[in-house]
């Protein structure tokens, strides 16, 4: 079966163990320092399900995406919702419904970005970025 969508700022897209996908990326949400993360989950025939903006204070942009063991979304990317006002790695755990099960930041006193995540055989992850601290 063959369908498009055209969504903004898109960035990675997985296959789904039910048979659907998911998309991430980011999209402008109007302010100054408000970009968000963007996710749409798509059924097995390309029906959107849900899409969902995540943010918060500052930039939050969302790269590389990972389906858990129980069903849940990951979104790896990074922010600049700190303190400090620099960048730090931003996980981001969705359940399959779209609601925000959690947020988890990293980084040290300089700029971190992660590109990419990918499952690891005893069930964990491992992230693919950058980082500008020493």
């Amino acid at each position: 079966m063959e369908f498009s969508h055209r969504f903004g700022g898109g960035n990675a897209v997985i296959e789904l163990s039910s048979g659907g996908y998911a998309a991430v990326g980011y999209i402008p949400t109007g302010g100054p320092n408000q970009i968000d993360v963007y996710v749409v989950r798509l059924g097995a025939s390309g029906e959107v399900l849900w899409s969902q903006m995540y943010g918060q204070s500052g930039d939050d942009y969302g790269w590389g995406l990972i389906e858990n063991d129980t069903g849940e979304l990951v979104v790896v990317g990074y922010t600049s919702s700190t303190e400090a006002g620099d960048e730090d790695v931003l996980l981001l755990g969705i359940a399959k419904d779209g609601s925000l099960r959690w947020r988890r930041r990293f980084g040290g006193d300089r700029n971190e970005r992660a590109w990419r995540a990918a499952r690891t055989p005893d069930g964990g992850m491992v992230l693919a970025g950058e980082t500008q601290s020493v």
